[in-house]
């Protein structure tokens, strides 16, 4: 009851509660010392300290627990009974002989339901946080932008970027080097789509997406199923909600960036989510 008393009043910050402790784990000590003395003949003045702080330790654990402080029943026992019982068993560990087995024997029965819940919750922590972890990633996979490719027969294809914003294809045909990008887009609202569509092609000082077709006579001209600028060099188009250009790169001619851009098809997602967990696991590795 003293050691209950004095928990409360420390909770609470009280004067008396820090003085209380104070005297009750001394008394404690003191009262160990002379048992210890009274049967083996020695003080065994730490071992006395340590016995002295498990009740509080004891407390202690109880509140963090359980949140409550053990007045009453501590594992279905008396609170007084089950502390007493704690450090008497315990003590044994302080004597000689086959009593030191005991007492070893009985801090493995104290600490054991004392430890399981505490390597639980660190468990159960633990697979939170993985499951936290993996749920981000693919949160973070499945918000990258879905890039397109082509099925063009002598042609490799390669995924070099991707993210929220837009994703790059390399296409190598014969030598041939030509780029699809893919973004998200939507519609050209009030807009003249065809105007619109060439603004996202080759821009504008404005850019506001308000043009007429007549801006972009001399820049962009409607092909079939798209738009392209007048050198041919760049194709683009709408699908879905996503907007679509090849663009040539070296050696790449209008032939080429045409060919691609009427076998554009779905990048395999398989090829994505490679590229995504290689780059995952390579920033991963950078941060550490």
């Amino acid at each position: 009851m003293l050691l209950s008393s004095a928990v409360v009043g420390v909770l609470f910050r009280a004067p008396w509660g820090f003085v209380l402790l104070a005297v009750t784990l001394v008394g404690s000590a003191l009262a160990m010392t002379v048992l210890f003395r009274a049967v083996t003949g020695r003080a065994r003045w730490i071992a006395s300290i340590m016995l002295a702080l498990l009740p509080p330790a004891g407390v202690w654990r109880a509140i963090i627990g359980s949140g409550r402080i053990p007045f009453d029943t501590v594992y279905g026992m008396p609170a007084a009974l089950a502390i007493g019982g704690a450090v008497g068993s315990l003590s044994m560990l302080a004597l000689p002989g086959r009593w030191r087995f005991a007492g070893a024997v009985s801090a493995v029965l104290i600490a054991t339901p004392l430890l399981i819940p505490v390597f639980a919750h660190a468990a159960e922590r633990a697979a939170a946080e993985e499951r936290a972890q993996r749920a981000s990633v693919e949160q973070a996979f499945d918000g990258l932008v879905d890039p397109l490719g082509t099925d063009l027969a002598g042609t490799t294809i390669t995924l070099t970027s991707a993210s929220t914003d837009a994703a790059q294809v390399a296409v190598d045909r014969d030598g041939r080097e030509l780029v699809i990008l893919t973004t998200p887009t939507g519609g050209s609202g009030p807009y003249d789509p065809d105007a619109f569509a060439c603004w996202r092609l080759v821009g504008t000082e404005s850019s506001e997406g308000d043009e007429t077709m007549a801006e972009f006579a001399d820049r962009c001209v409607v092909v079939d199923g798209g738009w392209a600028t007048i050198d041919g060099s760049v194709v683009g188009t709408n699908v879905g909600t996503r907007w679509v250009q090849v663009e040539a790169g070296a050696g790449a001619t209008p032939d080429d960036v045409m060919a691609v851009f009427h076998s554009l098809e779905e990048f395999p997602e398989e090829r994505v989510r490679a590229w995504f967990d290689e780059h995952l696991m390579r920033d991963r590795k950078g941060g550490e």
